[in-house]
């Protein structure tokens, strides 16, 4: 959390500065929730410790709101076990940001958030109860890394590569095309180093392991037996595609990825950074990242999503592009037009710090919490 890896405590932060009790436990920090039930007495089943642990916090703390934001690791049934332990329970929020295989999970929830339209949509049309909440930034970040140092990174860009339409097809097209044009783009990526098949089949081995595992423990098990398949088609969902989906000079030219502060100070030393969305997204502007770069003073390139000027304005707070072919254009206009390129990164950060922190997010979440409960 010190760290500032992705949301870190930065929810917990704003909803206190609101007067809410708020108490955010890491339930898969095996150590420290491991001397937490040892402080407090508490057995467990050795082979469900999280669950269990879990379990106990929740009754220990006795909440009246749970904001779940892990839809794979807590299953509908934990849900409802939760609710039976805790009377105190009048709400359970969830998060989704990414592709999902299974919607029963969220039907488990009382309120879905979503940072996705397409996927409030979804959700609508399936009869969830759901709201949109973008993303934010928190501006304790700058607070946290080296604001002074003058960027000498001409463009970065940093991000996974994960294949499959859902997630980042059009991200590795997109990347192939523009270091093939020769363009200065520097990346941090998990796929530094590492060549097509061995990044490939890291992957798919840990999912495999994931399978193998979940199969010795359905045996005579209906409820396991579900998660079982669940696994299959979330591996069939990641990796259906070819091995070969990423160029090989990717993966020879990108550096190990960065991330939390790491990846702020990044960002801040790039004259630009390029952003692009994740499949499920579709057309929408959803991502970290549009606050992320903004938030520490970076000029933005990012696409023209048909929602983007609902966030920021184009091409006056961020830079937007259609096409590969305009990114690589509007990246070399964008590299020798200084006077431009800061004017945007100033007004772009504005923006963030005006309208996109997390203490902005924790009122509207808080409204949310109020008039529901009531």
């Amino acid at each position: 959390m010190d760290g500032c890896f992705g949301w870190a405590d930065f929810w917990t932060h704003a909803m206190g500065r609101l007067g809410h009790e708020v108490w955010e436990p890491v339930a898969n920090a095996e150590p420290m929730q491991k001397v937490w039930a040892k402080e407090h007495d508490i057995t467990y089943d050795e082979s469900k410790w999280l669950h269990d642990i879990t379990l106990q916090q929740v009754k220990h703390f006795a909440p009246d709101v749970i904001f779940v934001n892990d839809y794979n690791t807590f299953s509908p049934d934990f849900l409802n076990t939760l609710r039976k332990g805790c009377r105190s329970i009048g709400m359970i929020i969830g998060w989704c940001g990414a592709p999902f295989r299974y919607i029963k999970t969220f039907k488990a929830y009382d309120l879905v958030l979503t940072n996705i339209p397409s996927l409030l949509e979804h959700f609508h049309h399936m009869g969830i109860s759901a709201e949109y909440m973008s993303h934010a930034f928190s501006p304790g970040i700058l607070k946290k890394i080296d604001i002074k140092i003058t960027p000498d990174i001409p463009c970065s860009f940093i991000g996974s590569f994960l294949p499959g339409r859902e997630f980042h097809h059009t991200r590795i097209k997109l990347v192939e095309y523009i270091i093939n044009r020769n363009v200065d783009l520097n990346i941090w990526s998990d796929t530094a180093n590492k060549s097509v098949d061995e990044s490939f089949i890291d992957r798919a081995a840990s999912r495999i392991r994931a399978m193998l595992s979940a199969s010795y423990r359905c045996i005579n098990d209906w409820d396991k037996a579900i998660n079982y398949k669940e696994h299959i088609d979330a591996w069939k969902l990641h990796y259906a595609l070819r091995p070969d989906v990423i160029d090989q000079r990717l993966a020879r030219i990108a550096k190990p990825a960065v991330y939390g502060l790491g990846m702020y100070q990044q960002l801040h030393n790039s004259l630009m950074t390029l952003n692009t969305h994740i499949g499920v997204s579709r057309e929408y502007a959803s991502n970290m990242r549009l606050f992320e770069a903004t938030g520490v003073g970076t000029c933005l390139l990012t696409e023209k999503q048909k929602n983007l000027a609902e966030l920021f304005e184009p091409d006056t707070e961020v830079v937007t592009y259609s096409s590969r072919e305009e990114a690589v254009e509007k990246i070399r206009y964008i590299l020798t037009h200084d006077a431009e390129r800061q004017s945007i990164a100033k007004a772009g950060q504005k923006r963030t710090l005006r309208e996109h922190t997390f203490d902005i997010r924790a009122q509207q979440l808080d409204e949310l919490i109020r008039s529901r409960l009531r």
